[in-house]
C-alpha cells in the first residue's frame, strides 16, 4: 500500500465519540466519586468546562435544583472549589455509611501543591436508567499541616 492510499484509509475510520461519564446503576459510590474527580482533575478535556459538566450530571435531582442550571453550577465550581479544579491527584479514604446515604472522605493535592479534604455525601436516586448513586453536596476544607494523616470524618 503506498502512502496515499494508506493515509485516504485512515481518514474513511470513522471518528470514535466517547461518551461522557454519567450515572449508572453499575456505578458504585467510589466510582461515582472518581468519575467527578477525574472529570475535575482534566476540566478542559475536551472542551472547557467539560469536566464541571460531568460533575453536574452526577450532582442529586436536589442538589441539581438548588445550584443549577449548569452555567450557574460553574461560576459555584469555579468560585467556590478552584482548588478541585486540575489538581495534581486525589486519595479516596474508607466509605463510611449512614443511613440511607453515604459519605466518600476523599483528599486532594492542587495543582499548587496545596493539600485540601473533601466528604462527597451521595444517595441513591431514581434516574430513567435506574437506581443511581448521586452527590447531594460536598464539602472541604484545607488539610493542615498539624492534622493526622488519616481522615477523620
Amino acid at each position: 500500500m503506498n502512502v496515499r492510499k494508506g493515509f485516504a484509509a485512515l481518514c474513511l475510520l470513522p471518528v470514535l465519540a466517547v461518551a461522557a461519564p454519567e450515572p449508572q446503576p453499575a456505578l458504585k459510590p467510589a466510582d461515582v466519586v472518581q468519575m467527578q474527580l477525574d472529570a475535575l482533575r482534566d476540566n478542559d478535556a475536551p472542551s472547557p468546562n467539560a469536566g464541571i459538566a460531568t460533575v453536574f450530571r452526577f450532582a442529586s435531582p436536589p442538589n441539581r435544583a438548588q445550584t443549577g442550571p449548569l452555567p450557574r453550577f460553574t461560576q459555584m465550581i469555579r468560585e467556590g472549589y478552584p482548588d478541585l479544579l486540575n489538581h495534581r491527584q486525589s486519595k479516596l479514604f474508607p466509605l463510611v455509611t449512614e443511613a440511607d446515604h453515604v459519605v466518600q472522605p476523599v483528599e486532594i493535592v492542587t495543582h499548587k501543591g496545596e493539600t485540601f479534604r473533601y466528604l462527597f455525601m451521595l444517595r441513591q436516586y431514581d434516574q430513567p436508567q435506574g437506581k443511581c448513586w448521586m452527590t447531594d453536596g460536598v464539602i472541604g476544607r484545607p488539610a493542615s499541616a498539624e492534622s493526622a494523616p488519616k481522615m477523620q470524618l
